[in-house]
């Protein structure tokens, strides 16, 4: 299929010269004569390539530009700017504003077609990669998702069967301790497509009635006893949040906490007035600063092996805005800190 080209100029001769030339290279050739003819033309043709003049009567190349770049279906529209303006001022300026190439006049045929093939090549590229990435984000949620579910169940399934093969031989104890792995692993998978399902139901998501809740004596009761608070409160600290929606976060927490806590670091909780911060040790984050948690976000797959979908975290933050709330994570390069704390 041809490349469709717009060339745009107030020069006739011009316009109609490099119109025959480039069609004697294979290209599909339309002309405007002006900034508006060629924004006209625009947007109702599809074109792969716009080629503009910079000075021309009744608006100008810059307006076209412009417009291109601010139209969302037409922001990477290849553009070339070729004027007889050389000043580098213009040239930068060009640039700057999003021109691909800017060429000057006069110019021949070769140099005008090698110009518009690398502008071209250079985009498809672009837009290849494009897709790739997207297609490989795909793939990789997909995978994801699979690999996050089938590993629990089939671990599942392997205790069962070695139980099944096995019962005569194994002693009280050890059942029950096979049994109990199996247990714990179903668990996790239950809350791996618990969370998988509140995903899914975000859109359709109703605002939840918030109530008082006494925040230490709910701190108090879900942490362990190797966990610290750190308590810089004036005196009692009061939250209004859905209650469901609180322990959801402080759970999820906590959680994410002690699951990748490392660096012999004391799971530390700070209570203020307003804010409570979570903080763990961590040495798997690479990337230090703000951390945003993202749908199936999970960190350094590659190199840890990580059990869930890794939807906690983003549904956390989720409903806290919802209670107008803040959830900000921070990774150091020795700790990760997350805070809820209220607008």
């Amino acid at each position: 299929m041809k490349d469709k080209l717009l060339l745009i100029d107030d020069e006739i001769t011009v316009l109609e010269n490099f119109e025959e030339l480039l069609v004697t290279k294979g290209y599909q050739v339309d002309t405007a004569n002006s900034a508006a003819e060629g924004i006209n033309k625009i947007q109702k043709g599809n074109y792969d390539l716009v080629i503009s003049d910079v000075s021309m009567p009744n608006g100008d190349g810059d307006e076209v530009l412009n417009y291109i770049r601010t139209s969302e279906h037409l922001i990477n529209l290849p553009f070339i700017y070729l004027t007889a303006r050389w000043e580098n001022d213009y040239q930068q300026k060009g640039i700057e504003n999003g021109a691909d190439d800017y060429l000057t006049k006069p110019i021949t045929i070769y140099n005008l077609e090698k110009a518009i093939r690398v502008t071209l090549l250079k985009r498809k590229r672009v837009e290849l990669q494009i897709e790739q990435k997207i297609r490989q984000a795909i793939l990789s949620e997909r995978k994801i998702k699979y690999h996050e579910l089938r590993t629990p169940l089939f671990g599942i399934l392997s205790a069962l069967e070695f139980l099944k093969s096995n019962w005569e031989d194994l002693q009280p104890a050890q059942a029950l301790t096979i049994l109990t792995k199996a247990y714990i692993v179903s668990l996790g998978m239950n809350k791996s497509l618990t969370n998988l399902q509140r995903w899914t139901d975000l859109s359709i998501l109703r605002i939840e009635e918030k109530s008082k809740i006494d925040v230490k004596k709910v701190i108090s009761t879900k942490i362990n006893p190797s966990e610290r608070i750190t308590d810089n409160s004036s005196s009692e600290i009061s939250f209004m949040f859905s209650i469901k929606y609180f322990d959801f976060i402080i759970d999820e927490l906590l959680t994410n906490a002690r699951k990748f806590n490392s660096n012999q670091v004391n799971i530390e909780v700070f209570l203020t007035d307003t804010c409570i911060k979570i903080v763990n040790g961590q040495d798997y984050i690479e990337e230090y600063g703000l951390y945003v948690p993202t749908p199936f976000g999970q960190i350094n797959r590659e190199k840890y092996e990580q059990q869930g979908l890794g939807l906690g975290l983003y549904l956390a933050k989720f409903y806290a805005e919802q209670q107008d709330f803040d959830l900000i994570a921070v990774s150091t390069e020795s700790t990760f800190e997350v805070s809820l704390s209220s607008r």
